[in-house]
């Protein structure tokens, strides 16, 4: 199969989809093969406002070329669960990346294999050797400038291998009156509400 490059281009993916046999056969819009449509369900939950719209964004996206998307809104406390189960072809969920100012945990906690159900939040099952032999590297790593190195050589497996894609980045706003100094946005959340933030002197 030929490869293209990483950018929205509706054409290129019609062509990947006939290259692979899917072809809207029966005139319906959706290609099909082996008389079936390629149909896939989308699983998000509405507790944060911009999953829902998301998910409607990708359904009217894979329309353009064929792909027949099911949106599933179920709860987020059943979420993860339905991805490490299986039980959905797209899930889509909103996690803060920065506990702690380094992404050590994030990456890991989503692309590091799981083994006999040691990191749960990796519902979709990525497994890569190299990957896995970085983040144990990184683990015994207390250099700053190595860290950042074998962070990025992780980084570069996950944007050539792991099947993820990043949807956005929400803003957040802080909203005070004049009475208050120091609210502050910070990347992480955790440090939002601080002993600095103080009436107006």
């Amino acid at each position: 199969m030929k490869a293209y490059p990483d950018k929205y281009d509706v054409e290129s993916a019609k062509k990947l989809l006939a290259e692979a046999g899917w072809k809207d056969s029966d005139g319906d819009g959706f290609v099909d093969k082996d008389g079936k449509n390629l149909e896939l369900d989308f699983v998000f939950y509405s507790g944060r406002a911009e999953l829902p719209l998301f998910a409607e964004a990708t359904q009217s996206d894979a329309k353009k070329i064929g792909i027949k998307v099911n949106l599933k809104n179920v709860d987020y406390n059943v979420i993860d669960g339905m991805g490490k189960r299986g039980e959905g072809d797209l899930i889509i969920s909103n996690v803060l990346t920065e506990q702690a100012g380094d992404p050590e945990v994030f990456i890991n906690m989503y692309w590091k294999t799981n083994v006999n159900d040691s990191n749960p939040q990796n519902g979709s099952g990525y497994s890569n050797p190299e990957y896995d032999a970085l983040s144990d590297q990184l683990a015994s790593e207390f250099d700053p400038a190595k860290r950042r190195d074998i962070i990025i050589k992780m980084e570069k497996i996950l944007q050539d291998d792991a099947a993820i894609l990043v949807f956005g980045y929400p803003q957040t706003n802080m909203v005070s009156n004049k009475s208050v100094q120091n609210a502050n946005i910070y990347p992480c959340d955790y440090y939002w509400v601080t002993k600095d933030i103080t009436p107006a002197k």
